[in-house]
């Protein structure tokens, strides 16, 4: 889709750093867009969702029971998304409360962010090779790292990715991947 364009994927993000495949609101923040017959709520929301949220939020609309360990006859993984339903019918203001850590990673870039703090580690070069900790109520494109400022901060952020990488076993690759 950017071959053509010199600088790569750059420009389909801007003002945020990166682009898809990044940790970064660049990579990070998408639109979405759904309509269906009795949509409440229309507009804009700064709600944050999540793609583990849409199956949760379609099988809801659709009035049917998440599976609870079992599909037809076979184990499956829980969701662990939530349905968005109650936002879209105008019932809640939010999908997931402020305070919940938001962890990811991919391709050995990850990152974490809880309320309006985020931090994410990414290798050189694209990143410093450490985590680095940006508070996007103030700084949306991400370049003021505050690690110095705020290192109680930084260490709530990384011991939450802990938690999250543990808990889904999560494994860094030992190289570095532009994408």
């Amino acid at each position: 889709m950017y071959g053509w364009v010199p600088t790569g994927p750059a420009p389909a993000a801007p003002p945020f750093r990166y682009y898809k495949g990044f940790p970064t609101e660049g990579g990070t923040r998408v639109p979405f867009f759904i309509s269906y017959k009795g949509l409440k709520r229309t507009g804009t929301t700064p709600a944050r969702g999540h793609v583990s949220d849409i199956m949760p939020t379609l099988l809801d609309l659709s009035g049917i029971k998440a599976p609870d360990g079992r599909f037809e006859g076979r184990e499956v993984s829980p969701m662990t998304g939530r349905s968005m339903q109650p936002l879209l019918a105008g019932k809640a203001d939010t999908v997931h409360p402020a305070n919940e850590p938001f962890a990811e990673e991919l391709f050995g870039k990850s990152g974490v962010r809880i309320g309006t703090m985020k931090a994410v580690n990414i290798r050189k070069p694209y990143g410093n090779g450490g985590w680095q900790l940006f508070d996007l109520s103030v700084d949306l494109a991400e370049t003021h790292d505050l690690p110095a400022q705020h290192p109680a901060e930084l260490k709530r952020l990384t011991d939450a990715w802990d938690r999250w990488a543990a808990a889904n076993n999560v494994i860094l690759p030992d190289w570095n991947s532009g994408y």
